[in-house]
């Protein structure tokens, strides 16, 4: 009877702490664009203007089933915080966000915004992109190099949980 009731109080325990853990695993950064191309099809936040800096974007999504607050998260990349997000950001179970550089997203069905320092700043030919919560966790993470110098994004195939390859 003791060991039965050990079991079912660490079973108990371990779906308590899955649940905390779980919610914030499952933010990913899903696709970001480092480069991109040349000419008005590299306006990629739709502003009517192709800009190397405002057409840079990082898109996260929430890959679990659960609603997760992103007030007070925030990207950073090699070398300094980029976007801070505001207080009552939501990100709905399977939605993305997509954070660009600058200019004035148009035309968008999903959630847009722009970095909150005014640039994202992602070096063509390598960076860091971080994403930590509230708290300073870390929660998700892409290094890249050269891959993000050909004039297209980087992104996880499939959705959320592949690997990332050019677009």
């Amino acid at each position: 009877m003791k060991s039965k009731l050990m079991l079912f109080l660490l079973i108990l325990f371990v779906v308590f702490i899955m649940q905390g853990r779980c919610a914030y695993a499952f933010i990913v950064i899903n696709e970001f664009l480092s480069d991109p191309p040349p000419g008005m099809i590299g306006d990629a936040n739709r502003d009517g203007t192709r800009s190397s800096a405002d057409d840079e974007f990082v898109e996260l999504l929430n890959w679990g089933n659960s609603e997760i607050s992103l007030s007070g998260w925030y990207i950073k990349d090699s070398a300094s915080t980029r976007h801070i997000f505001d207080i009552g950001n939501i990100l709905s179970p399977y939605e993305c966000i997509v954070i660009f550089g600058g200019g004035v997203p148009t035309g968008f069905n999903v959630n847009v915004g722009t970095a909150s320092s005014g640039t994202l700043s992602l070096n063509n030919s390598g960076d860091a992109i971080q994403l930590f919560d509230v708290n300073d966790k870390l929660i998700d993470a892409v290094l890249y190099g050269g891959e993000g110098n050909q004039d297209q994004s980087l992104s996880r195939y499939p959705d959320g949980a592949g690997n990332f390859q050019l677009h």
